[in-house]
């Protein structure tokens, strides 16, 4: 296993993980999830169980989209849901930063709370 260092963390190389599902976590946890996907390089399918909060479900989100985007966007997440979504500004900031950079992306799944659901398809990419 390969470990890659940054200031803050040290986080291993996922190269066999193709299927991620990520439970609540502190709000500064989010600033990991750059890293992580960039070290799990063929992920697949990214779940986030408990929606995109910080674990005490407060918002604003402490994650800023990465300057470069994570290999896995660009090849191979093709599945992203979202459980417990509310719609709220953030959440959706961070649905498009997916749309918009996952280039193999096939379907992004939201759950909302009061048991809605909502389905983006994408059928063809240029």
């Amino acid at each position: 296993m390969e470990v890659i260092s940054s200031s803050n963390s040290l986080l291993p190389k996922f190269h066999n993980m193709t299927y991620l599902e990520l439970g609540a976590m502190p709000n500064d946890g989010w600033k990991l999830l750059p890293e992580l996907l960039e070290n799990s390089p063929y992920l697949g399918t990214l779940v986030f169980e408990k929606g995109l909060r910080d674990e005490n479900w407060y918002y604003p989100l402490d994650w800023n989209p990465p300057q470069n985007v994570p290999s896995c966007l660009l090849s191979h997440l093709k599945v992203i849901e979202i459980r417990f979504f509310e719609g709220e500004r953030e959440e959706w900031e961070m649905v498009q930063y997916f749309l918009c950079n996952a280039k193999v992306l096939e379907k992004v799944h939201m759950h909302y709370s009061d048991e809605r659901d909502c389905t983006i398809q994408i059928t063809q990419r240029h």
